[in-house]
């Protein structure tokens, strides 16, 4: 069974006292130089070290197991150490696999695992498999050239037939970088699979980033993957595609997170970006979260696209599935910014069990914006923009303006509220709109309407 504690104070508070700690030397570099071992000691200070196997390659990956030590509630700390790469100039692609033998991976330093690679490395993936929980303070595998490279390391938290226990990390960078225009610096994957909780922070709580977006050129967005259960804790989640030189970026990355049996909270305490700048014949990229108790996100959602031609198209986003309530603090973005091909921006589907609600709402920047509550209404807080209230009715409950757009959806019962007070809204007269359907059908969805304001109340005595 994956142990659920982090830290070797816990599991001694626990009264799990035979736990056995192994703590990584001063730091250890772990490829590109001999000898190449990573030396651990424990504490009454009897060295161990877990020398590599394999070539490096995809089907041989440069592997240090665990295996060898006491398996029995093994704690590998790395303390204010950190295992490292240092690479400079060409070199083979590094595939490197660390086994933990069902170890929890501990340390504190602000770059536990340091894999920046720098020139022309081309580097692939990082795994960490067969571990307990890991509490670690980041976890930094960008890349970076003067010339073309294939960017960011992926990097992949256990597996989905082996998951680990609660994951901390502080950030997760797999992010390419580049210093001149022909650099080709894509963003490497980064993927999670856990049976806890996953909390992308520091260990005081403060929320780190998983950035993976590509640079210029052909670089394009990594994917990011959380699969688990419990809590999911983020600051930014980035996979966009910048602007190209050459007119021919790869698309962004997709986002997913998955919270397993919606036990959990899912927070993204500032934004999630999957937007490009430029695109040539990408597929529609997705956001898709569900299986969470509440999604809150409190910053923006930005998935445009921008060219001055027609292909491609702007990033769907999708969360169902087991969610009781949603919201978004911030402005929503799924433009495809094309004059005439609104109908390829992204797609907003959002479906909870209890509520919805929005900060504010641009039906411009969106193919069409579905919203369905268990509850039977919605709510926008803020300004509802770009909605096409043509339509015949008089704009009461009774006799609703019955609207020919279909940009702005809700099912046939359900009650999407905005915002009347403090000026806000002022073109949609406080009237009552009969909106589309799911499907599309206009005029047969649910009533979008006036938030009720509260009325007084006069005693007599």
């Amino acid at each position: 069974m994956k142990k659920t504690m982090c830290m070797a104070s816990l599991l001694l508070a626990a009264g799990l006292a035979r736990a056995e700690t192994y703590f990584l030397k001063a730091n250890t570099q772990i490829d590109g130089s001999d000898p190449v071992q990573i030396s651990l000691t424990n504490a009454v200070g009897t060295e161990f070290t877990v020398t590599r196997t394999g070539d490096g390659s995809e089907g041989d990956p440069w592997t240090f197991d665990f295996s060898a030590l006491n398996p029995a509630a093994t704690i590998v700390d790395m303390l204010g150490h950190r295992l490292y790469c240092a690479r400079d100039g060409d070199g083979p692609r590094a595939h490197i696999s660390l086994k933990l033998n069902d170890a929890d991976l501990v340390g504190t330093n602000a770059e536990s695992m340091n894999l920046y690679w720098r020139e022309n490395v081309y580097s692939d993936h990082l795994v960490i498999a067969d571990a307990g929980a890991i509490a670690i303070g980041g976890i930094d595998a960008r890349g970076t050239g003067v010339a073309s490279g294939d960017g960011g390391l992926s990097i992949a938290i256990s597996a989905e037939s082996a998951p680990v226990g609660h994951v901390r990390v502080g950030y997760l960078f797999s992010f390419g970088v580049g210093s001149s225009s022909n650099t080709r610096m894509s963003g490497g994957h980064a993927t999670i699979y856990g049976n806890g909780h996953v909390r992308i922070a520091n260990a005081t709580g403060e929320p780190g980033d998983i950035l993976a977006y590509g640079v210029r050129n052909v670089g394009r967005g990594g994917h990011v993957t959380v699969v688990h259960r419990g809590d999911f804790l983020v600051g930014n989640i980035d996979t966009h595609t910048p602007s190209s030189y050459g007119g021919s970026s790869r698309g962004p990355g997709n986002i997913e997170l998955d919270g397993g049996d919606a036990s959990g909270d899912a927070l993204v305490a500032g934004d999630l970006r999957t937007s490009q700048e430029r695109f040539r014949d990408w597929p529609r990229q997705y956001i898709r979260i569900g299986n969470y108790r509440n999604v809150t996100i409190l910053g923006d959602i930005v998935g445009y696209s921008q060219r001055d031609n027609s292909d491609g198209s702007g990033t769907d986003v999708i969360m169902t599935n087991n969610i009781a309530n949603i919201r978004i603090g911030g402005d929503i973005d799924l433009e495809l910014r094309v004059e005439g091909r609104q109908h390829q921006s992204g797609r907003l589907k959002l479906a909870a069990m209890e509520s919805i609600t929005l900060a504010e709402l641009d039906v411009g920047k969106v193919e069409f914006a579905s919203l369905s509550s268990g509850g039977g209404r919605s709510t926008i807080d803020g300004d509802l923009l770009n909605f096409d209230a043509d339509g015949s009715g008089s704009g009461t409950l009774n006799n609703p303006v019955v609207t020919t757009q279909t940009a702005l959806r809700a099912p046939a019962g359900q009650r999407l509220l905005y915002k009347v007070r403090d000026g806000a809204n002022t073109d949609l007269e406080g009237k009552v709109y009969r909106i589309a359907n799911e499907d599309g059908q206009a005029g047969q969805g649910g009533l979008l309407m006036p938030i009720p304001t509260r009325g007084t109340i006069i005693g007599f005595f």
